[in-house]
C-alpha cells in the first residue's frame, strides 16, 4: 500500500517518475470503491488524506493560508498537490483502495486520465503522466497540436508540458501546469488567451503577467482563473459585464475582479460568469436576462452579486443563460433559463434565484453544458437533463428531459464535463466516455457521427 508518506515523499520528483513507480507496483488498489468502502466512506477517507498531504507539502516547501486559501511560496508543491489529488483513485491506495492479488489490466500510465474537459466542439484530457491530449473540431488550433486540422482521436498538445489542469472554451483551451503557469490556445480574437493582444495560437502561449494560477476556466470568447493566491482574474469579451470588472470593455490580458473576496473556483458560461468563495459562497456576473445571475432579479451586473438562497456551496457552473451548483450536502441547486428543462426542476419555468433538481440523488460532480447538465452520483452513476436533441443526454433518446434521467449502460463514473451539446465522463479506471453531437470528432472514437449512448475515447492503445 502507498501511505501519505510515500504520496509526499513521491510528490517532490516529477509525475513521470511518480505514474512510472506506480506501473511497477503491483497489486496497490481496486478501481472499484465498493470493494473496499461505500462511497460516502471512500468520500471522506480521500479528503482525511489529501489535507494531510497538504499540510506536509506546505511544512516543507510552502505555507497554506486557510483564511485567504493561497499557497505563499512552494508554487511547485501546489502543482504536484493538485496532480496527486486527480490522480487518487491510482495514488492513494491507503485511504479506500485495497491490496489485490494483481494489478488491474488496463491503460498505460501515458493513456490513463485524470481529468476531461469539453468545450463547444472539442474535447481535452490530463493522463496520468501530465499529457494533455485534445481532439475534435480544431479550425482556430484550439486543440493545440501546432496544426488547423480536425481529428477524431486525441492528440498531444505541443510542447513538453505536464500539466495539472486543463479546461476547453468554445474556440480555445487553456492550462495550467505544475508551475502554475497559465497556458492558452486557440482562438484569440477577443484577448481571450490573455497574450495581450487578439491573435490565434494552435500552440499554447503564455497568459500575461506571470501569475501561478490554481484553476481556469474557458467560455465563450473569455477566460477566468483562481490564482494559488485566491485572487480572481478574468479577461477577453467584455460586451454584457461577463468579466466582472464593472465595466464592457475587452481585457487583453488578466484584470482582476475583487480584491476583497478570496476565491476557490471559477466557471466561465455563455455571457456570464460565477465563482465560489474559499467560505462556500457563490456569487455571478455579467449578462441576466433568464436570471442565471441568481439574485432574484433580471437586472445585468457589471461585478459580482450574491447568489440568493443558496446553501452552502462545494461548486458552481456556470452555461448557456443558466447556472447549476452542488450544495454540500449532495444536492444540486439551477437557476436561469429553463425553456428546455435545462433547470432538472421538471418544469420549463425560467428561475431567477436556485431551485433544487427534481431528484433524491446525492451528488459528488457536476457538469453544465450549452443546454444541457449532468451529474455524477456517489455510486458512480451519470444523471443527465435539459436539451437532448444530439443525445447529449446519453440516454438513447433525443428527447428533452426536464428532470434526471441515468445515463444508458456505463461503467461507474468520478466526474463530468458537459459541452456544448455532447457530454464526456472520466471512469475510476482512467477512461473517458462521451456522448451526444459527434460531427467534429469531439467523441474521440475515431468517428464523426453522433451517438446517444456513452463511446469509449480512442487514446491509441
Amino acid at each position: 500500500m502507498i501511505t501519505v508518506e510515500d504520496a509526499v515523499r513521491m510528490s517532490t520528483e516529477t509525475y513521470a517518475v511518480l505514474a512510472g513507480a506506480l506501473s511497477q507496483a503491483p497489486g496497490i488498489y481496486s478501481l472499484q470503491f465498493a470493494s473496499c468502502k461505500t462511497p460516502g466512506e471512500a468520500s471522506a477517507a480521500i479528503d482525511e488524506m489529501m489535507e494531510q498531504i497538504r499540510e506536509r507539502l506546505c511544512a516543507t516547501a510552502g505555507r497554506y493560508s486557510d483564511s485567504a486559501a493561497a499557497w505563499e511560496g512552494g508554487v511547485s508543491s501546489h502543482g504536484r498537490y493538485e496532480r496527486i489529488r486527480m490522480a487518487l483513485p491510482w495514488v492513494l491506495g491507503a485511504a479506500c483502495l485495497v491490496a489485490c492479488d494483481e494489478r488491474p489490466a488496463g491503460p498505460s500510465d501515458a493513456a490513463q486520465f485524470v481529468a476531461v474537459s469539453t468545450g463547444s466542439e472539442h474535447t481535452c484530457g490530463i493522463t496520468l503522466a501530465g499529457i494533455t491530449y485534445c481532439w475534435g473540431r480544431n479550425t482556430f488550433g484550439q486543440l493545440g497540436d501546432g496544426t488547423t486540422v480536425t481529428t477524431a482521436t486525441p492528440v498531444p498538445v505541443a510542447g513538453a508540458r505536464a500539466y495539472a489542469w486543463v479546461t476547453s472554451g468554445v474556440n480555445h483551451s487553456c492550462g495550467v501546469d505544475d508551475a502554475g503557469e497559465a497556458v492558452c490556445w486557440g482562438e484569440g480574437i477577443a484577448g481571450q488567451l490573455g497574450t495581450g493582444g487578439r491573435a490565434n495560437s494552435a500552440t499554447p502561449v503564455a497568459v500575461a503577467g506571470d501569475r501561478p494560477f490554481a484553476v481556469l476556466s474557458a467560455g465563450t470568447e473569455m477566460t477566468c482563473g483562481v490564482t494559488v493566491r485566491a485572487g480572481l482574474f478574468c479577461w477577453g469579451r467584455n460586451q454584457a459585464g461577463q468579466l466582472g470588472t464593472g465595466g464592457t470593455d475587452d481585457a487583453l490580458t488578466p484584470a482582476a475582479v475583487d480584491t476583497v473576496l478570496t476565491w476557490k473556483e471559477v466557471s466561465v458560461g455563455r455571457q456570464h460568469s460565477c465563482a465560489l468563495t474559499t467560505a462556500g459562497v457563490a456569487y455571478c456576473w455579467g449578462a441576466n436576462a433568464h436570471g442565471e445571475l441568481g439574485d432574484g432579479s433580471r437586472n445585468a451586473s457589471g461585478m459580482p452579486v450574491r447568489v440568493a438562497r443558496a446553501p452552502p456551496l462545494a461548486a458552481v457552473r456556470a452555461g448557456g443563460g443558466r447556472t447549476c451548483a452542488l450544495a454540500v450536502d449532495g444536492t444540486i441547486y439551477c437557476w436561469g433559463r429553463n425553456d428546455r428543462g435545462q433547470l432538472g426542476d421538471g418544469t420549463t419555468t425560467d428561475r431567477p434565484a436556485p431551485v433544487p433538481i427534481a431528484a433524491a440523488i446525492s451528488f459528488t460532480a457536476l457538469a453544465i453544458g450549452a443546454e444541457h447538465a449532468c451529474g455524477v452520483d456517489a455510486a458512480g452513476v451519470a444523471w443527465c437533463w435539459g436539451l437532448n436533441f444530439l443525445g447529449q443526454l446519453g440516454d438513447g433518446t433525443t428527447a428533452d428531459r426536464p428532470e434526471p434521467l441515468a445515463v444508458a449502460g456505463v461503467p461507474p463514473f468520478a466526474g463530468t464535463s458537459a459541452g456544448a451539446a455532447h457530454t464526456c465522463a472520466l471512469t475510476h479506471g482512467g477512461e473517458i466516455y462521451c456522448w451526444g453531437f459527434g460531427g467534429f470528432g469531439q467523441l474521440g472514437n475515431g468517428e464523426r457521427r453522433d451517438s446517444p449512448v456513452p463511446v469509449r475515447v480512442s487514446i491509441g492503445r
